[in-house]
């Protein structure tokens, strides 16, 4: 006989934790809703807004929540630890990935969003207007996706300290904001205004995410040489936009088959990726041969002894054991942030995805619980 599920305090925490949690990590899917429900008002504004949320949710994905569920176990480890200082490194090498790779992105939705959408959703029933619509939803989730990427980057310096109460705070106050913008531009500039106001918003509990995190220990705090990377990715960014720009003025008028519109898209991301890289590498932005290597596969440890233990030249491949003490060997330590490979984030977010609102929750009750035992 099934007993009747019992209410453990164990259980209450999780709940006390997840709650919170849920909702801050969700307040842009519920700030979507608000703005679908005020552009419902203009005849086809629904979808307008919805085919530009698939393109930004893209990056979104693959790049920002990625990283967050990277971030927080590191952060959280080495907060238990008391080390400030790998904590701050760990969160500098995440702001340099996020933002090298959501800058790139942001740009091209704002300045050359029409070819995207012509090449996924201009057939059938999908008018020329209807694609140009989209292109200017999308140009302005743009402008928010660097605020969207952001909030997933600092979230997790609060769940990594058990604080899941002022994320949701804030993201109420994001809530408030947004409506307030959607309902009261909608009279004065139409449906744009929900599209506006979720953007708008972002970027609000951006600053007050950063304003809540003002006393960790200075962790906010960039060093000189992230300053500089960053300030050279932002150049790079402006010269990219400007390039695509320039494409899209002479070869856009001549692109006008369903097939033409596709490879144009095509040619338009690797065209954007291999200037941009370029352009880092010769700004000094990033390093070619940094990237190359994080997506190299790492060596797993039955291989690295194998090798360890073959002479130059021999096809031996009798298994040894590991080294004793395998804090000395680097093969068995704890992968840095930043030397994680990036193609591993890719299958990660698609999960993530799924199961996004709960996940920065359920890591801070799990470290809570290893503190106890």
């Amino acid at each position: 006989r099934l007993g009747r599920p019992s209410f453990s305090p164990e259980m209450r925490q999780l709940v006390r934790i997840a709650l919170p949690a849920a909702l801050a990590n969700g307040v842009l899917q519920i700030n979507l809703l608000v703005g679908q429900l005020v552009a419902s008002q203009h005849p086809g504004a629904v979808s307008w807004l919805y085919g530009a949320d698939r393109l930004y949710q893209l990056p979104l994905g693959v790049v920002g929540i990625a990283v967050g569920i990277v971030l927080l176990p590191e952060l959280s480890r080495r907060l238990q630890a008391k080390d400030q200082t790998g904590a701050k490194q760990a969160f500098a090498s995440a702001t340099e990935i996020t933002l090298a790779l959501s800058l790139p992105a942001a740009m091209a939705l704002c300045v050359v969003p029409y070819p995207f959408v012509s090449a996924l959703f201009e057939h059938g029933a999908t008018s020329r207007l209807d694609a140009q619509a989209m292109a200017l939803a999308t140009a302005i989730y743009g402008l928010g996706l660097p605020a969207f990427v952001l909030q997933k980057l600092l979230q997790p310096l609060y769940f990594a300290r058990e604080d899941t109460r002022r994320p949701f705070r804030f993201a109420l106050v994001g809530m408030a904001i947004n409506a307030a913008l959607a309902i009261g531009l909608m009279p004065f500039i139409g449906w744009v205004a929900a599209a506006i106001a979720t953007s708008l918003s972002a970027w609000a509990m951006v600053g007050l995410l950063f304003w809540g995190a003002r006393g960790f220990d200075n962790i906010l705090k960039p060093e000189a040489g992230l300053k500089n990377r960053l300030l050279r990715m932002c150049i790079a960014s402006l010269f990219l936009g400007a390039a695509l720009y320039g494409i899209q003025f002479f070869i856009s008028p001549a692109v006008t088959s369903v097939s033409g519109r596709i490879f144009y898209a095509l040619f338009l991301v690797i065209a954007g990726a291999g200037l941009y890289l370029w352009l880092g590498e010769r700004l000094k932005a990033f390093s070619l041969q940094e990237i190359k290597a994080s997506f190299k596969k790492p060596e797993s440890r039955r291989s690295a002894c194998i090798r360890r233990a073959s002479p130059p030249g021999s096809n031996k491949t009798d298994r040894v054991k590991p080294p004793k003490n395998p804090a000395k060997s680097a093969i068995h330590n704890n992968l840095p942030l930043k030397n994680i490979p990036k193609t591993s984030w890719i299958p990660i977010s698609i999960a993530i995805m799924l199961n996004a609102l709960p996940a920065g929750a359920c890591c801070a009750f799990n470290d809570t619980q290893s503190r106890k035992v």
